[in-house]
């Protein structure tokens, strides 16, 4: 048997659902996903009948199964209602109890469920890593190097996991990180059209995989709040905290000290699988990120954190948190250029160092070292 990766990750999914209403969300998706990719091949394919309640003259199996599934879908979708709204009557009620309530609330890979089972003391669970050729969704990696997708495969998957997360979550996601930072103009434009419309990208776009598997860059540089040619704006990670890959938290404030002499914000990437191995490792995953937090806090008063779609908008629309003075901006880009090593030897080359360096000191802001970095 061979299983596709939607198809692993529903089997995941489906191991791992506890409540009835997961347990439908399974079965809904497995049902969704299996309708347009029914085919028959037995001899009866063209068997025809009729009746009252029995298939009508000139249905083919093909056709019963798929208006058998749809029934299901259709029967799935009132029982996730009935679930959703018993849901609801026992939210009321416990509203009206003198009980206090507490929720953990996430993006995905965020780490909600480590943080639960923290607080509650369970046990920790295996690794859930998929092979390297399943990580990139958005290119067929069946085969190396790979291949693009077809565009309409591209745009329906695009609706379809859009439309998967509003239904389990209740609102359409802003923001999207794609795989292993894989992706091409056919997936951007289809997460326009679908309504996602902020891109997280580490400055660079992978757009394949070569014959060993390894991720191919291709030569756009992206910038925070650029505008993208479908619509979407991007926002630029670029800090790293990955304890169990050795990336600790100086690193993390090496970034966080560099973007903001800069002038940039900074979006740090964390995984949860820093807290998926044995509890010796989640614990000092947990201490990394307690470091940091201190040490950030105590070196930069006015560090502020915010999601990432509140970055990207801040960003795209210029609000107070971005510097709008001509003077301030001119000294932070011209601190940006000299990090660029090429623009910087041709400064030196060219005799445009000096003036720039003078210029930099000249517009240095009042208070530099108290900057705000927004996180």
């Amino acid at each position: 048997t061979v299983a596709d990766r939607h198809e692993i990750i529903l089997d995941i999914f489906g191991a791992r659902a506890q409540s009835r209403e997961a347990r439908i969300q399974v079965d809904l998706a497995r049902m969704e996903y299996s309708l347009p990719r029914l085919t028959r091949a037995w001899s009866h394919l063209g068997q025809q009948g009729g009746g009252i309640g029995a298939k009508g003259e000139g249905e083919s199996q093909l056709e019963q199964d798929k208006r058998k599934i749809r029934l299901q879908v259709d029967r799935l979708k009132r029982e996730l209602e009935t679930v959703r709204c018993a849901r609801a009557t026992q939210r009321k009620d416990r509203k009206r109890a003198p009980v206090p309530n507490a929720a953990i609330v996430g993006y995905t890979n965020a780490g909600k469920s480590s943080l639960l089972r923290r607080l509650t003391g369970a046990e920790f669970p295996a690794t859930e890593a998929l092979p390297a050729a399943l990580q990139s969704r958005w290119i067929d990696a069946a085969e190396l190097p790979s291949k693009e997708l077809p565009i309409n495969d591209v745009a329906l998957a695009a609706v379809e996991e859009i439309r998967t997360f509003t239904a389990v979550f209740g609102a359409k996601p802003e923001v999207v990180v794609p795989p292993t930072f894989v992706w091409n103009d056919a997936v951007e434009s289809a997460w326009a059209h679908a309504g996602t419309r902020i891109v997280v990208t580490p400055g660079l776009r992978n757009e394949s995989r070569d014959a060993n598997g390894h991720v191919v860059a291709g030569e756009r540089t992206y910038f925070n709040a650029a505008p993208g040619p479908h619509g979407v704006s991007y926002v630029v990670r670029n800090g790293y905290l990955e304890p169990s890959l050795g990336v600790t938290h100086q690193r993390t404030l090496e970034a966080l000290r560099s973007n903001t002499r800069a002038g940039r914000p900074t979006l740090v990437e964390m995984h949860r699988l820093n807290f998926l191995d044995d509890e010796r490792a989640a614990q000092h995953a947990i201490d990394e990120v307690k470091r940091l937090l201190e040490i950030a806090n105590a070196e930069f008063p006015a560090l502020r954190f915010m999601s990432t779609a509140d970055l990207a908008r801040h960003s795209r629309d210029r609000s107070g948190l971005v510097e709008r003075q001509i003077r301030t901006r001119l000294h932070f880009l011209i601190r940006r250029v000299a990090g660029i090593s090429r623009l910087r030897k041709l400064a030196w080359a060219t005799g445009a160092a000096i003036p720039a360096w003078l210029a930099y000191v000249v517009t240095r802001p009042r208070g530099f070292g108290e900057a705000v970095a927004l996180s």
